[in-house]
């Protein structure tokens, strides 16, 4: 008859076997965990780990557990012929058998937990994307797994020469790795963790993160073999480049720029934000950008900008923003929606132009093209365009137009510089007789024109006069 352990080693369940062996004598399962079943013959052969001889049910028996180094896998019961007695040389060679029949059921089971975990490890390696490596310090062969020459374009190979996987190394790593061999080599450290560049078989470079342990040591405690994992990290370099260089760009930006949670509260801000703001990035991180808020933009503006936002994913214009110092300033503003799918979650990027500057230019230039440089007064274009405008309001207004007798004696006898100054005076003392509503204007030379709103010619050639 035979038991096989189950549940965790803690029940004997009897085996279903034919012919003689099913007749004889036994429980068809023991709960080692009950008292009464723990007292019970074959429990106790199976505690003792021997061979014993028991009688059950009046039938002499030879009980023999099957147990290993570390599990116990079950129990046989042989009979002896019916009247004859079980001679003690016969039990002790039955449990020598039985212990032969243990060690290689244990050897079995060690191999099937040893192909079991090679299985799984390979599955999760499989799984992590990650290469197996092993490395004979002394002479630097290398193993590796199907996966480690995968991920270099390579034909697998059982071991690989010192000589030719380093040559696969790029230059500036070699050192980077000798230090770190060196360093276990030494009883310094008992593992290694470092970035290589592996050439592929193609010709690019391949990213590998190398991080091992070491495997056996010599008597007197040296280094001998240390093995690990490799990982394929050039997408992740890839993206960190690509991070570094999007952060360049942003720090070094003239515009500003902030970032918002999905919330509307300030995550980042860039040097060209303070800058223009006067804010530092610790004032704002957290607060929302409604601390720039002019308060010249009513509800009803802002309303429009987030239903932009909120229907096209953007929104762009110019607004009305305060600094830190209070000083009111025009920017263009650009606005767009980082979707929910994104690694960052929903948020929101603004950037934008500090418009002062262009504005001013822009006043600048149509004071210039509307004004005499010289004097300050209105030009030709921009006098006519006045007197347009007035006739529209009054038919009534009187035109004089004024020259300077021996103007080109002065320049030619005093100078440019002196003929300049003489066209400014003259242009401040009509605006000191004709008034503020008067309209001058210097149409060329030392020709200047007024036109006096409401006046009849008479009149004006008295005001001109004085």
């Amino acid at each position: 008859a035979a038991w096989r352990l189950e549940a965790g080693g803690r029940r004997l369940q009897r085996l279903c076997l034919k012919g003689e062996a099913a007749r004889l004598p036994g429980p068809e399962a023991l709960d080692l965990d009950t008292p009464a079943d723990a007292t019970h013959p074959l429990a106790l052969a199976l505690r003792e780990r021997r061979a014993v001889a028991a009688t059950l049910e009046g039938q002499d028996l030879a009980l023999l557990p099957i147990v290993g180094p570390e599990q116990g896998f079950g129990l046989l019961a042989l009979a002896p012929p019916v009247g004859r007695p079980l001679p003690p040389a016969t039990l002790d060679a039955l449990g020598t058998v039985a212990a032969d029949l243990s060690l290689s059921l244990g050897h079995q089971e060690s191999l099937r937990r040893a192909h079991e975990a090679d299985r799984r490890l390979a599955a999760a390696l499989t799984a992590a994307h990650l290469a197996a490596w092993e490395q004979d310090l002394a002479e630097g062969r290398l193993q590796a797994s199907e996966r480690w020459f995968a991920m270099l374009g390579r034909p697998p190979q059982p071991a690989v020469a010192r000589t030719e996987w380093q040559s696969w190394v790029h230059h500036e790593d070699l050192a980077r790795l000798h230090e770190a061999e060196a360093c276990i080599v030494r009883g310094e450290r008992t593992h290694c963790e470092v970035d290589l560049r592996l050439r592929h078989a193609e010709g690019h470079w391949v990213w590998v993160h190398l991080l091992g342990n070491v495997l056996a040591r010599d008597t007197a405690g040296r280094a001998l073999r240390m093995g690990g994992v490799a990982m394929d990290i050039s997408a992740r370099r890839e993206a960190e480049a690509a991070q570094r260089l999007a952060k360049a760009i942003v720090d070094n930006t003239r515009e500003g720029i902030l970032v918002c949670d999905a919330d509307g509260r300030i995550l980042s801000v860039n040097p060209a934000f303070e800058r223009l703001t006067g804010y530092a990035a610790g004032e704002v991180l957290g607060r929302k950008p409604s601390v720039l808020s002019s308060g010249l933009h009513d509800e009803a503006f802002y309303a429009a900008m987030w239903d932009a936002l909120l229907r096209h994913g953007r929104w762009e214009g110019e607004i009305w923003n305060r600094r830190r110092n209070g000083e009111l300033y025009p920017e263009h503003l650009s606005i767009i929606r980082v979707p929910e799918g994104e690694p960052s979650g929903a948020c929101y990027v603004g950037q934008f132009t500090d418009m002062s500057e262009r504005q001013a230019i822009l006043k600048r230039l149509d004071l210039l093209s509307r004004t005499d440089p010289l004097t300050g007064l209105p030009n030709r274009r921009s006098f006519l365009g006045e007197v347009e405008a007035a006739l529209a309001r009054d038919p009534v207004l009187a035109l004089l137009c004024l020259n300077l007798d021996g103007f080109r004696q002065v320049n030619q006898s005093l100078g440019m510089q002196a003929g300049d100054e003489v066209l400014r005076t003259v242009a401040g003392r009509l605006r000191e007789v004709l008034g503020e509503a008067a309209l001058l204007a210097r149409l060329e030379g030392d020709l200047f024109a007024a036109a006096l709103p409401g006046l009849d010619a008479g009149e004006a050639q008295a005001r001109a006069a004085a």
